[in-house]
């Protein structure tokens, strides 16, 4: 079942409460969204491997749960099923993403958009082009402006892949840095994008070597946090040596190191 529990200011923690009590899958993932200041909506992998949702409004209380798909729409390889959930332009819209059941399992999304008709509906699914998931990967969906949405996900490679919609038309990002992002494809990602500016976005996820990666999107290219590699070139680059190695080309000294006749290689 889907349980909740909430935090007021002055009064401490609820009590549980059941949102749903069946039509639960045991090991699903679960995505929570608030568009508005008196809505909550939550989302869930049901048994049947369809995408359930609940919601709260103010007047109202929780309703739910609803289908979103129809059974066997969600990949059922995956030990534990992820979604992404995204508000945007700027709480009008609501996008669901989960890994499809196709044999090349492709990132799947439904949309909802308030007013269209009269009180909202939700699509039907839809593949998103050039998707291609892995089966124990996840994901991490992001707006950073009215009409643009950013998903990151594992793909067959593990390598840690983006997508993005611009307002007409699903695109390809590639890979965020085929060196750097090799991802663990049993660790999350995690994505931010900062509300002053809709040219500055970061994602976070685990690597094989046990670090944790920073790409930082300037409006151009991911740029990558050195000082992540350089907390993991000790297992890397062989104890003490590749974390000086690391180090100094993180500061740009191996110039002045060679001329002193320093070699770290």
């Amino acid at each position: 079942m889907i349980m909740h529990v909430y935090w007021i200011s002055g009064s401490g923690w609820s009590d549980p409460i059941i949102v749903a009590s069946a039509n639960v899958l045991p090991n699903t993932s679960i995505a929570a969204i608030s568009r508005k200041s008196n809505t909550i909506e939550v989302f869930w992998v049901g048994n049947d491997y369809s995408i359930q949702h609940a919601y709260w409004y103010d007047t109202i209380g929780w309703a739910g749960p609803f289908a979103l798909t129809n059974p066997n729409t969600v990949d059922g390889w995956s030990a534990q099923p992820d979604l992404a959930v995204v508000s945007r332009n700027p709480y009008d819209k609501l996008e669901v993403f989960f890994r499809g059941r196709e044999m090349y399992q492709k990132l799947h999304h439904v949309y909802w958009s308030e007013g269209v008709p009269e009180n909202g509906f939700w699509s039907g699914e839809t593949q998103i082009p050039g998707s291609i998931y892995a089966a124990s990967g996840k994901l991490a969906a992001i707006s950073r402006a009215s009409d643009a949405i950013e998903v990151f996900f594992h793909g067959t490679d593990y390598e840690v892949h983006h997508t993005y919609w611009d307002g007409s038309n699903w695109n390809n990002g590639g890979i965020v840095n085929a060196s750097e992002s090799r991802g663990d494809a049993l660790g999350g990602i995690a994505a931010v994008t900062r509300a002053s500016s809709s040219t500055q976005m970061e994602a976070w996820f685990p690597t094989p070597c046990s670090r944790a990666l920073q790409a930082s999107y300037t409006g151009s290219n991911f740029d990558f946090t050195r000082g992540c590699r350089a907390r993991c070139a000790w297992r890397e680059g062989g104890g003490l040596v590749g974390l000086a190695r690391e180090l100094s080309r993180s500061l740009g000294l191996e110039s002045s190191l060679a001329e002193r006749g320093v070699d770290l290689e």
